[in-house]
C-alpha cells in the first residue's frame, strides 16, 4: 500500500509540474532560444516600427555581403535579450545603408490630409492622373513597409519597394528617378498626411533637395531648398548620415548630426527642425549634456516622455571613435528644460549604424558595428535594452527579469 501511494504521489507531482502552467520565455527550461530564427548580424540595415513590431531589412554582413533578410521583433511579448522574439519574413531587396518606414492604411489618416502638404508643393502634382501608379502599389488598404534605395545592386531605377503585410509580398514602385541610390538618408513619415520625406543624401554628388513621396498614389514631388548663404536651409544642404524622426509634440521633423560640405563636423549642439505645413526650417541650439559631434547614431522618439533618444554613433576623426553613450533631449514645449540634453548610463559596448526604437518603458538597439566589428560574437546577434524608467541597461524586455 505504501509503495502504491508513493507511485500515485509521484504521478500527481509530475502532472502538476507538466500541466500546471505554461513555461515562461524567461525560464531556462524553455526551448524558445533554440527555435527562434535569429537574423544574421549586419550593420546599416533599414528599420522601422509598425503595429508593435520592429522591422529590420537588409544590411551588410561581416563578409561584406548585401543581405536580403527581413525580420520583425515582437514588442508585445516579454523576452530575455538572448532569446528575442524574432519572426522571419519573406526576404526583400538586397540592400545596405538604405532606409524604410511603416505606412498605415489610408483610412486611418485625417480626411483633410491635404492640409498638411508643404505650401509650395502642388497636391495635383502628387495626384497626377494615377497613370503613373500601379494598382498593386497605390490605394493602400492595410499597413505596409516601404524601403528606399541606398546601395542596392538592382540596376532598375525604382526608388521604392513595398512589403504588403496582408499578402506578405514585395512589389516595386513605378516611380523612376535619376538617382535612386542615395547614401546617408532617412525616411520620415508625417502621420497627418502620410507623406514620406527624404532629405539630401549623396551618390557621386550631394543631393540638395527634399524629396516627398506619396505612398497612396505612388508619386513623387520635390521641395526646393534655398542655397542662399545664411538661410535656414543652408545648414541641411547635402546633409548625409544624419538622424531624423517625427516629433508629435512639435508637429515637425527633427534632424540631428550628420555631415555636409558646409559642416564636415556638424555641431551636435545644433539641431534642425522642419515644419511640412509651413515648409519652414529652423535651427535650435541645445544645452545641457550635449553629445559629441557624431554620425551614424541611432535616433528615436520616446513619445510617452516627450523626448528624443540618441544612442551610439561615430565621432569625426581619423580613425573615427565609436560611442557607447545614450542621451535624452527634452522636447516638451511646456518644460523649462526644453531642448536640454541629459546623459544616461553608458552601454557596455559601442555601436553605430544600428536599428533602434523606443517602446513604452524600453529603448531597444540591434545590429550595427558592435565594438567596431559586424560579427563574431553573441553581442552582434542580441539586442540591448535600456529601461527608461529605471535609467539602466537591462537584459530583458517587457517585464521584470526572473
Amino acid at each position: 500500500m505504501i509503495y502504491l501511494l508513493l507511485i500515485h504521489l509521484a504521478c500527481a507531482i509530475f502532472l502538476v509540474n507538466s500541466h500546471g502552467s505554461n513555461p515562461s520565455p524567461f525560464s531556462p527550461k524553455s526551448n524558445f532560444c533554440t527555435t527562434a530564427p535569429f537574423p544574421r548580424a549586419v550593420w546599416a540595415p533599414a528599420y522601422t516600427v509598425l503595429n508593435d513590431y520592429l522591422y529590420i531589412q537588409g544590411g551588410q554582413s561581416e563578409n561584406l555581403e548585401y543581405l536580403e533578410q527581413f525580420y520583425r521583433l515582437d514588442l508585445s511579448k516579454a523576452w530575455k535579450t538572448e532569446c528575442p522574439a524574432w519572426e522571419k519574413l519573406r526576404p526583400g531587396p538586397k540592400n545596405f545603408y538604405h532606409t524604410c518606414t511603416g505606412v498605415p492604411p489610408e483610412s486611418v489618416l485625417p480626411q483633410n490630409r491635404t492640409l498638411y502638404v508643404p505650401r509650395n508643393l502642388s497636391w495635383m502634382l502628387l495626384r497626377q492622373a494615377d497613370m503613373n501608379s500601379s494598382s498593386s502599389f497605390s490605394n493602400l488598404d492595410e499597413g505596409s513597409i516601404l524601403t528606399f534605395k541606398a546601395t542596392a545592386t538592382d540596376p532598375a531605377n525604382s526608388l521604392v519597394n513595398r512589403y504588403k503585410l496582408s499578402t506578405a509580398r514585395w512589389t516595386s514602385s513605378n516611380v523612376k528617378v535619376l538617382v535612386p541610390r542615395r547614401y546617408g538618408i532617412e525616411a520620415v513619415m508625417d502621420p497627418r498626411s502620410g507623406l514620406v520625406y527624404l532629405l539630401g543624401g549623396y551618390n557621386t554628388w550631394r543631393l540638395d533637395s527634399m524629396t516627398v513621396y506619396d505612398p497612396y498614389s505612388d508619386t513623387l514631388a520635390s521641395v526646393p531648398l534655398s542655397t542662399q548663404q545664411g538661410s535656414q536651409e543652408a545648414q541641411v544642404l547635402g546633409l548625409t548620415f544624419f538622424s531624423a524622426a517625427w516629433v508629435t509634440s512639435l508637429q515637425q521633423i527633427l534632424y540631428f548630426g550628420g555631415t555636409n560640405d558646409l559642416s564636415p563636423n556638424r555641431s551636435a549642439a545644433n539641431i534642425a527642425l522642419y515644419s511640412p505645413t509651413e515648409n519652414r526650417w529652423t535651427s535650435v541650439t541645445t544645452q545641457g549634456d550635449v553629445p559629441q559631434d557624431i554620425y551614424g547614431a541611432c535616433h528615436t522618439i520616446d513619445v510617452l516622455r516627450n523626448r528624443a533618444i540618441l544612442f551610439g554613433g561615430s565621432g569625426h576623426g581619423n580613425p573615427p571613435h565609436d560611442s557607447n553613450q545614450i542621451f535624452f533631449l527634452d522636447l516638451n514645449p511646456t518644460s523649462k528644460s526644453m531642448f536640454t540634453w541629459r546623459q544616461g548610463q553608458p552601454a557596455s559596448q559601442t555601436r553605430r549604424n544600428m536599428a533602434c526604437t523606443a517602446y513604452k518603458q524600453f529603448f531597444i538597439a540591434w545590429g550595427g558595428k558592435v565594438n567596431g566589428t559586424v560579427g563574431g560574437s553573441k553581442e552582434h546577434l542580441y539586442p540591448i535594452v535600456y529601461d527608461l524608467t529605471k535609467d539602466i541597461w537591462v537584459d530583458w524586455f517587457g517585464q521584470p527579469s526572473k
